[in-house]
């Protein structure tokens, strides 16, 4: 089941449908038992929607390939932050009862269930430590409902209880240091891929993330043909021993320093 996604904005594929934000609302909060289907037509042809609970209760994975459709993969990225609504508890069968029902029990509780893909998040990102985060309440809120609005005070009471636990306040503390600091560790090309291997994540982590240089940037030819010389096509370098080389660019404030340099690091990047 491939989920269908609304937008408000241009991506470089699979648009999608241009549906009023009434229409989209009433999409994604169509949850059987509680909300009816809606229907949205587009082109003369009509599709009915449900919400996307069904299979994708944790949309972190759908949320990573849509960023890379809007920015690109190597869009620079801190962290990923995930917060569940609680920890739902552990699937079993329990014979009994009238049989169909409890089937449909569990293969509902089944398609509704985020851990396996939070525990899938878990391990594609290991070898990255600090950039995937998980606060879920672990105790209390299994039984929770749609429609246990009257319970708020109960969830606040969890979630305290859960904020206040040393493990949890320590991730806690290293999510905001890290959404404080806006450190770029990784790029969306790398969270997205099937597997990141040590040895891509150390390239990524060796390579300092570089901008692209402006579009508008035309001319200084010169500048970039010394650059090119001086750190690419010295021959003498090779007979030195390794070691960290400068280029002084210098001149007024505006004058183009940094597009020089964006423009040379875009061009050599390989």
């Amino acid at each position: 089941m491939t989920p269908r996604i609304f937008r408000t904005y241009e991506v470089r594929a699979s648009q999608g449908y241009n549906c009023t934000v009434v229409e989209a609302a009433r999409a994604t909060t169509a949850t059987p038992g509680f909300f009816k289907t809606i229907s949205i037509s587009s082109g003369g042809l009509s599709e009915n929607f449900i919400g996307a609970s069904l299979g994708y209760n944790n949309p972190t994975s759908l949320v990573l390939h849509e960023a890379e459709l809007v920015f690109g993969a190597t869009q620079p990225v801190a962290c990923i932050v995930s917060i569940g609504a609680g920890h739902s508890g552990h699937i079993s069968w329990k014979p009994a009862g009238v049989f169909t029902q409890n089937l449909v029990n569990i293969l509902s509780a089944i398609s509704t269930n985020s851990e396996a893909s939070v525990e899938d998040l878990i391990k594609r990102h290991k070898n990255l430590p600090g950039i995937f985060y998980r606060l879920n309440v672990e105790q209390g809120l299994q039984k929770m409902a749609l429609d246990d609005w009257n319970r708020l005070g109960e969830i606040k009471a969890h979630t305290v209880s859960y904020l206040q636990k040393a493990d949890i306040t320590h991730n806690v503390d290293s999510l905001v240091e890290t959404l404080h600091n806006g450190s770029q560790k990784v790029t969306l090309g790398i969270l997205t891929a099937p597997s990141a291997t040590k040895e891509e994540i150390l390239m990524e982590k060796l390579l300092p993330i570089v901008p692209a240089p402006s579009s508008l940037f035309i001319g200084r030819e010169d500048i970039l043909t010394q650059l090119e010389e001086y750190f690419v096509n010295d021959s003498s370098s090779s007979l030195k021993p390794k070691f960290q080389r400068h280029f002084v660019l210098y001149g007024l404030g505006g004058a183009g320093k940094t597009q020089i340099a964006l423009q040379f690091c875009n061009k050599f990047k390989s």
